[in-house]
């Protein structure tokens, strides 16, 4: 009987003290004040995978055009960068045979397009082999880009292009594969292919440096905005709602669309992050959640 009595006061003892610490717990979240913030949800979707390569602009084709005959040049009519037609007479030359005359021949162009190089002036003598002119077709323009070797199966001719050209900041243009090289470089196992441009605005000139972005693969994966991310050196994290509290995620990212960042993690499809209020933020923080975007 003693015994069951001692048993009943400990008990007591052991109720009384888990109300108080049961009453303490609630009136410290009474007081706690939640932070407010604004959340996304996490999404899944299909992520493309990019390539940046380099190249450059190149004229779209370009022929060098030569005397037909030996001589002195004795008149000049066309420049470098001015446009021609098919026919048009560039210059003219006097031939050099002894004691005869003969007209001028004259040097014609064989295509129409734009004079890149004008060899020849007036005085420099000439034979068949002297280069003359160089006349390019600049419209459309061709951008020439180099493509690892291993990518070689993701790119086909029609596939469409996004260029960034270092002349033309923050601006893009759009073109089409057109001709992909069938051979591999050997030293540098790349694998050159051109993209045809519209360039009736005269805008782009060879030898512009080019960039391009190309999409080798594809893959599923969670994305979030950008403004979810946070930067400690060179780890990134995200605050995710788990029961009324922010909780501090570590991710790594990996491709970015446009407003938009792959990340893996500690996460799944569906849950809340903050994109607004971090900054009021730690670890386990109670938050009220403002607008759920």
């Amino acid at each position: 009987m003693r015994r069951l009595i001692v048993l009943f006061l400990v008990s007591l003892l052991l109720i009384s003290f888990c109300g108080k610490k049961n009453d303490q717990q609630t009136t410290e979240e009474i007081f706690e004040k939640a932070v407010p913030v604004n959340v996304e949800v996490v999404n899944e979707q299909t992520i493309n995978l990019a390539i940046t390569v380099s190249g450059e602009v190149v004229p779209f084709y370009k022929v060098t055009i030569f005397p037909k005959a030996g001589g002195l040049v004795v008149k000049e009519f066309a420049k470098s960068g001015e446009r021609v037609k098919k026919d048009q007479v560039l210059a003219e030359v006097k031939q050099d045979i002894p004691g005869m005359e003969y007209a001028n021949v004259k040097i014609k162009a064989t295509t129409s397009g734009v004079i890149t190089r004008d060899i020849v002036n007036v005085g420099d003598r000439v034979n068949v082999q002297t280069p003359a002119y160089e006349i390019s077709k600049l419209n459309p323009i061709d951008v020439r880009l180099d493509v690892p070797e291993r990518y070689f199966s993701e790119i086909s001719k029609g596939m469409e292009i996004t260029l960034l050209l270092d002349a033309f900041p923050g601006e893009s243009f759009s073109g089409k594969i057109r001709e992909i090289s069938p051979v591999i470089d050997s030293r540098s196992r790349m694998l050159s292919v051109k993209v045809a441009v519209n360039n009736s605005a005269g805008r782009l000139r060879p030898g512009m440096f080019a960039r391009a972005k190309l999409t080798v693969g594809s893959r599923s994966g969670l994305v979030v905005p950008l403004d979810a991310i946070i930067k400690s050196g060179v780890e990134r994290f995200v605050y995710a709602i788990r029961q009324n509290r922010a909780r501090l995620i570590s991710v790594e990212t990996g491709e970015f669309l446009d407003s938009m960042v792959e990340v893996t993690g500690d996460l799944k499809s569906g849950d809340q992050i903050v994109v607004m209020g971090q900054n009021m933020l730690s670890d386990a923080t109670l938050v009220k959640i403002i607008e759920e975007k």
